[in-house]
């Protein structure tokens, strides 16, 4: 192993170091882009076509149950991998860890996608990665999940890979994967490690692990999606759990459930499980408490371990500073830097740290460690940054922490150091200055293995939690479930069924209200079946009814036809009998209307005045029989003619006929206002008449008002328009209203205002013919208003 990846490390020495860093920063936001598609609940195929789309997820008992699973499966595995090194200096058996968020995503969709990021950065710390590490790396662990939801994309409905179509789209998911992921982990490492140890030692080291994963990965897949599919966890066939559509339609184009047999669509639960609701509150609430009190203990332990730190440090130099004082006493010794040097070693801070001396002008004096050590050398480099003027410059007593990194095994370690300008007792040496440094692993070890122990204790804490609060939500639904079988069963048709009592007073409460319900329904149905029957019977009897009714109705209508026919002859005698009435009065008619004329032109001066008035009255007369046949005709033919239905402009008519009637009356003083927009269905000829006859009577009993004010208006009367002609004339006594569309029934005299009496019993049957009705409102002195309807 370490030949495959001392070859890869090889490949990557060959690329330029500025090419690495192009391609990690592509990595990372090509990385980036698929992190806010995959947790932005979008798709790369809705409905199974390329394309980008949304998809809905439905959060029911196998979404939530998915969570844990992963939880639990990426933390055992993370500690389990641990224990193993492929290879020294490159990664634990990352691979293990890897291949459970690939098959926990390809198998239980986004449950497990949104739980990955947490229960890897866990995992790492039980590990041992130092918690600021998480910190910087949190995008990484959001990114790393979203390129594995590539292979969710392209295999994740059917991960079969029994299938040749399924390994080609494994393929290239491996390459897309590979050509992603470990480079965006060298670009976020940087800052952590030195960019040449990022792109060149880690990126390497994940080529590596991940190809193992690739390997393994659908051996693991050919047991993992048969127990997923028996278990009833694979999402591509739970009944509604899953639903795609295209972007920028609204209409869902692809459920999950639908495309293998057996599964039917809609048939997974709905909704969010009441255990669910009683289990997140409690889970949350036990890992806030364990968070916050390991994080308060262990940040305390932090700071306190700092303080004795740097007491121990001061310590140690004032140790040495007398140490040193008394070897520089020794007669030979002062210029003996060997000498120095064995001394520093023997001392108790050199089996974990450093001490070495170094000149003003940085000069390694001496060193407890032997040869050319990077750590000393990176000490006095870091002493010098911190001191812009020169060590001359140095303050007396200086404290600094420095990073050291190592790339060969990998390692980033932080040191603490104390820098003190050092005299000896005759005043000599001044240009000399101590150094003591130990690494935070020395001293912080136990908060190291706190911050690990704390992530196990947070990870237990969360199995305990969902442990206790499963039983205690148990204990809740499952009554309800009870309810929910026996509730299915009654609809099923078995009313006989009864559920046993609980513990819980409010459970117990809601069996006995059920039992009661089912008792009241088996009655009610006993009932309902005994009505039923007796309404089999009625039916019967109502049958034989209807059959004796449809016999009655024929012989109705063959009567109805009888007498329709009747009536129509009768109604063709009628209409004879008119016209030679209305003949053989006016030939009569016309004689004495003649002769009147000639008797009043020619002979006049032979009759007296009272003559005379008798001959006017005679005259009077005929001329309003010719009338009363003319409106006797008129009204017959109203009744008679054929109707043309068409929309009729109300309105023009309206205005027509009230022009008509001011130019022939100008010097009348009249207000007259029609409603724009005013129309009906029916016969035109008929609703002028309608209209002439009742505009002419608001005019006419106008007639003796100073200022004529009439008005034709339109409202509404369940749903229908309601025509209004109003005037305010001479109106009438309402206690005759019911005489108002008689034929040749007036309300006035003769003498107040002429007419046959016709008019309004033409309207009524206009109207009568159009299906409408009419109605007339009145009070003597101050007018009348007619409503109507067509």
């Amino acid at each position: 192993m370490n030949t495959i990846v001392q070859a890869i490390e090889g490949s990557f020495a060959a690329i330029p170091l500025p090419l690495l860093e192009v391609w990690g920063r592509l990595g990372y936001w090509l990385g980036f882009g698929l992190m806010l598609l995959a947790f932005g609940r979008f798709t790369l195929r809705p409905g199974g076509r390329w394309g980008l789309g949304r998809e809905r997820q439905a959060w029911n008992t196998k979404a939530f149950s998915s969570i844990p699973l992963t939880f639990v499966l990426i933390i055992l595995t993370g500690w389990l991998g641990s224990f193993f090194v492929l290879v020294p200096g490159a990664q634990t058996f990352e691979s293990l860890k890897d291949l459970v968020v690939f098959v926990c995503i390809v198998l239980f969709g986004y449950p497990a996608l949104i739980t990955v990021p947490f229960a890897y950065g866990l995992s790492d710390l039980i590990e041992g990665v130092p918690p600021g590490f998480l910190i910087d790396w949190l995008p990484g662990y959001f990114i790393n999940a979203a390129c594995f939801w590539v292979a969710y994309q392209l295999i994740g409905r059917n991960p079969d890979f029994r299938r040749a179509r399924t390994w080609g789209a494994y393929l290239g998911f491996v390459l897309l994967f590979l050509a992603i992921e470990p480079v965006l982990w060298g670009h976020l490492s940087a800052a952590q490690f030195t960019p040449e140890i990022s792109y060149r030692t880690v990126t390497p080291a994940l080529i590596f692990t991940t190809g193992v994963t690739w390997v393994l990965a659908p051996l693991v897949m050919l047991l993992a999606l048969p127990l997923a599919r028996r278990l009833g966890f694979f999402w591509a066939d739970i009944g509604g759990h899953v639903k795609q559509r295209p972007l920028r339609q609204k209409q869902w184009v692809w459920e999950s459930g639908h495309d293998r047999h057996g599964a039917a669509p809609g048939t997974g639960d709905s909704g969010v499980p009441l255990r669910m609701v009683i289990l997140a509150p409690f889970i949350v609430l036990v890992l806030l408490m364990v968070g916050a009190t390991a994080y308060v203990t262990l940040r305390s332990a932090a700071r306190d371990a700092n303080r004795l730190a740097e007491w121990l440090h001061q310590e140690i130099t004032e140790n040495i500073n007398l140490r040193l004082d008394e070897q520089l006493s020794r007669p030979g010794t002062v210029s003996d830097t060997a000498a120095i040097a064995d001394l520093l070693g023997e001392l108790p801070v050199a089996a974990r740290g450093r001490a070495f001396i170094v000149d003003r002008a940085g000069g390694l004096v001496a060193s407890s460690a032997p040869g050319a050590d990077p750590v000393v050398a990176t000490a006095i480099g870091h002493l010098a940054e911190d001191s812009p003027g020169g060590l001359q410059r140095l303050p007396p007593d200086h404290q600094f922490r420095f990073v050291q990194i190592d790339p060969k095994p990998l390692s980033r370690e932080t040191w603490l150091a104390r820098a003190t300008a050092y005299q000896d007792r005759s005043g000599g040496h001044d240009d000399w200055v101590m150094v003591t440094a130990m690494p935070e692993s020395y001293y912080l070890s136990g908060i190291q293995t706190g911050n690990s122990r704390s992530a196990m204790v947070f990870a237990v804490a969360l199995l305990l939690s969902l442990a206790v609060a499963a039983v205690l939500a148990s204990k809740v639904t499952a009554p309800i479930r009870r309810i929910s079988r026996a509730t299915r069963a009654l609809a099923a048709g078995d009313l006989a069924q009864q559920l046993p009592g609980s513990p819980l007073e409010e459970m117990d409460m809601l069996a006995r209200s059920f039992n009661d319900m089912a008792e009241r329904l088996k009655r009610n149905f006993d009932a309902l079946s005994t009505e039923v029957e007796m309404r089999k019977r009625a039916e019967s009897t109502l049958q034989q009814a209807q059959t004796q009714l449809l016999a009655f109705n024929a012989e109705l209508e063959q009567r109805v036809a009888q007498r329709t026919w009747e009536l129509q002859a009768l109604n063709h005698e009628l209409e004879t009998f008119c016209y030679s009435v209305s003949h053989d009065l006016r030939a009569p008619l016309r004689g004495i209307a003649g002769f009147t004329e000639v008797l009043a032109k020619n002979h006049a001066g032979a009759l007296d005045d009272k003559a005379q008035g008798y001959l006017g009255r005679v005259m009077a007369a005929t001329n309003r029989m010719g009338e009363l046949i003319d409106d006797l005709l008129k009204l017959s033919r109203v009744s008679r003619d054929q109707m043309q239905r068409e929309m009729v402009d109300l309105s023009a008519i309206a205005n027509e006929v009230l022009a008509n009637l001011q130019s022939a009356a100008p010097e009348r003083e009249a207000e007259l206002f029609v409603e724009d927009g005013l129309a009906a269905e029916g016969d035109p000829r008929l609703l002028r008449i309608l209209l002439e006859n009742l505009l002419d009577n608001a005019w006419k009993f106008t007639s003796k008002t100073p200022v004529a004010r009439i008005a034709f208006t339109a409202d509404s009367e369940d749903g229908a328009p309601l025509f209004t002609v109003r005037d305010n004339g001479a109106g009438f006594d309402m206690r005759y209203a019911d005489k108002l569309f008689g034929p040749f029934q007036r309300l006035h005299r003769m003498t107040e205002f002429p007419g046959t009496g016709i008019g309004l019993a033409t309207v009524q049957r206009i109207v009568n013919r159009h299906g409408g009705r009419i109605r007339a409102e009145a009070e003597l002195g101050k007018g009348a208003t007619f409503r109507f309807s067509l």
